[in-house]
């Protein structure tokens, strides 16, 4: 697994910061404002200028620890997923935490754990409300509706058919998307909402490690974007009206890409890629450039 974290106090305000602590995850909410996850277990939120909105020492509690992933719901909520927990909770193998638009916990002391959360590495939100988990200890995916109770079953969707998934997209038809970092054959793997539905697509490139989607309309229901780490590569597939998949590139390259791990798409279909061992941004302009 490739995202390092140096061992530092597990309160970075005992040498006066005022920040996020050891930040990762990141999403924005209806008004603009900036939530992020903090590894240690704390969330922080700024303004859209960036005027700190949390506490000095950020918004805590409900099981917060280790918060690899974040989303932000339709409600306003923002989900947590916490990639451990407490031996007494969810044996050990992690819990997501909900807040509400003020900061506050609404998934209860622990956190929600049903549905087969099993060390949970990334969350998204869906237009409907619901939310999908990305769980990277057993290659499973958990939906749980906004009241934080379970769809998916107590072994979650999907179990064993993925590899080491690291991030979650969803795409118009409300399929949710994986990579699979740690597959031998480089893929994605969609997983319909209610989990009958799961297809593995072979992306080209090496190590996929991020995925976006988009809703451009060219013909098709939209896309869907992959970083390929190793590769330094973006993927794209294309989501043909009659249900199949096309995959229209194995790797696009250039513009600065080294060791992609993250993407995310505009409101112009913009593909914006984070390269984390590049220390820089990259952009492509996607299916309209």
């Amino acid at each position: 697994h490739k995202f390092p974290f140096c061992e530092v106090s597990p309160n970075c305000n005992d040498n006066g910061s005022t920040g996020p602590c050891l930040p990762g995850p990141l999403a924005l909410d209806a008004s603009g404002d900036v939530w992020i996850g903090n590894y240690f277990g704390e969330v922080s939120e700024l303004s859209n200028t960036g005027v700190a909105l949390s506490p000095v020492t950020g918004f805590a509690g409900g099981g917060l620890e280790e918060s690899y992933g974040l989303a932000v719901n339709s409600d306003g909520s923002v989900w947590v997923s916490d990639q451990q927990s407490s031996s007494s909770v969810n044996g050990g193998d992690g819990t997501v935490t909900v807040l509400n638009s003020s900061g506050g916990v609404s998934s209860g002391t622990n956190g929600y754990f049903g549905g087969g959360i099993y060390f949970p590495e990334a969350v998204a939100a869906d237009t409907n409300g619901d939310v999908w988990i990305a769980n990277y200890g057993d290659g499973s995916a958990t939906l749980m509706n906004s009241s934080g109770t379970a769809i998916s079953p107590s072994g979650g969707f999907a179990a064993g058919l993925m590899a080491g998934p690291t991030a979650v997209a969803i795409d118009g038809s409300h399929n949710a998307w994986f990579p699979d970092q740690g597959a031998g054959t480089p893929s994605v793997t969609s997983v319909s909402p209610d989990g009958t539905q799961v297809n593995t697509y072979d992306t080209g490139g090496s190590e996929p490690s991020g995925i976006a989607t988009d809703a451009v309309n060219n013909g098709s229901k939209g896309h869907v974007w992959v970083a390929n780490y190793y590769s330094n590569t973006v993927s794209e597939l294309q989501l043909e009206t009659n249900g199949s998949v096309t995959v229209v590139s194995t790797g696009y390259s250039g513009g600065g890409i080294v060791h992609p791990n993250a993407l995310a798409v505009d409101g112009a279909g913009n593909v914006w890629i984070a390269n984390y061992r590049g220390n820089s941004i990259s952009e492509l302009q996607g299916v309209n450039g």
